[in-house]
């Protein structure tokens, strides 16, 4: 990120994104803002969240600020202690409505754009990444082996979909990656069908697409069998 700093010719990165803080952090919490600057970095977050912070934020690493409620309040101070004058900020996720906030209140301070900068430094993944990625897709692929068992007469897609993110779970999966989708018969014909009440039917495709989330990294498998025997009459 230093390196960024010095490539884009400002004086500091303004981190809002969730997925970033955690990368860069390894900060689980939901409520939370980074400061990096060329000489040091900062984390913010509230009191709910200091105790964790603190846990989880390699010793050293940050200068943890525990905030008064307002990171605006709280970056000012800092912003003008380390000479901030040329901020970046992550421009396709910040919202308008807050970088208005940034802009009305911190003065004598130029925010630059970034646009995929971020993203691409996070392409190159390290061997631990990949580790969790290779988990999330295990945790996924095993717990569809096993879901399978469930298929029979009288369940509904719901009670498919809530079983098959329990076996997840189960298997150490810290949430499921996005909202499953179970769908059968006419309704695995819908991409992003969500799961419903129908029973599923003898005879019909059964389609799944669903995914782990472990460890900050997550998993996304589709999969569509056919549950039954007559399968010549549902190709027609």
């Amino acid at each position: 990120m230093e390196k960024l700093i010095v490539e884009k010719n400002i004086d500091g990165i303004l981190i809002t994104n969730y997925y970033n803080i955690r990368y860069l952090s390894n900060f689980t919490g939901s409520n939370s803002l980074l400061l990096i600057t060329k000489n040091r970095r900062y984390f913010f977050t509230d009191f709910r969240y200091y105790g964790q912070a603190y846990k989880e934020i390699e010793k050293g690493k940050y200068k943890i600020i525990e905030s008064s409620g307002n990171f605006i309040n709280d970056l000012i101070p800092i912003l003008k202690k380390e000479n901030i004058k040329y901020i970046g900020i992550e421009s396709l996720d910040l919202t308008v409505s807050r970088l208005n906030l940034f802009k009305e209140n911190i003065k004598n301070v130029e925010f630059v754009s970034l646009l995929n900068e971020i993203k691409l430094m996070r392409m190159v993944k390290t061997d631990k990444e990949i580790e969790n990625i290779k988990q999330a897709v295990k945790i996924a692929d095993d717990s569809f082996t096993e879901i399978l068992n469930y298929v029979e007469d009288g369940i509904t897609e719901k009670e498919l979909a809530y079983n098959l993110e329990y076996i997840m779970r189960k298997k150490g999966a810290d949430d499921r990656s996005f909202d499953t989708i179970i769908a059968s018969g006419s309704n695995s014909a819908m991409p992003h069908a969500k799961p419903t009440n129908k029973i599923i039917e003898r005879n019909k495709f059964i389609l799944f697409d669903f995914g782990a989330y472990y460890n900050g990294y997550v998993s996304d498998i589709t999969r569509t069998i056919f549950f039954g025997n007559d399968i010549d009459k549902e190709h027609e």
